[in-house]
């Protein structure tokens, strides 16, 4: 939150600070995306919750993998844009890694929902530099 908000300050005013800080953002993301594709798509799969089957066996599980990879894009904006799973946030990014969503899906996806809340900040910011007699503008 706190490079979004001085964003227009730091890369010269609102649109080009909450463009990057969305880019930055997503940068992050996508490491998180990676790690989980190399280091926990096998254990994920073996994972067996309350001593039941592993979810690589569960039919359930089957059937989020092929959503996965045939509408990644929609998942990966989706969860982006809505807190809908009980964990914590940052979490989704490992999690949508190891399941078979196409990394360019999950760029696009993350980058186009990061900037609602990239702007929002940004505007916040704006209003605040400007309160403050700060020139954020180019």
């Amino acid at each position: 939150v706190g490079l979004k908000t001085i964003s227009p300050l730091l890369f010269g005013g609102l649109v080009p600070g909450a463009v990057i800080s969305a880019t930055c953002e997503t940068v992050g993301a996508t490491v998180n995306f990676l790690v989980g594709r190399s280091l926990f798509t096998q254990k994920l799969k073996e994972l067996s919750i309350f001593g039941g089957e592993p979810l690589g066996e569960a039919a359930w599980f089957g059937r989020l993998e092929r959503a996965a990879e045939r509408d990644g894009f929609q998942l990966s904006l989706l969860l982006r844009l809505a807190h809908i799973l009980p964990l914590p946030f940052d979490s989704y990014w490992y999690i949508l890694g190891a399941l078979p969503v196409a990394l360019p899906a999950f760029v696009v996806a993350h980058w186009v929902g990061c900037l609602k809340t990239a702007f929002l900040d940004a505007s916040l910011g704006e209003v605040l530099l400007t309160t403050a007699g700060v020139d954020g503008g180019p």
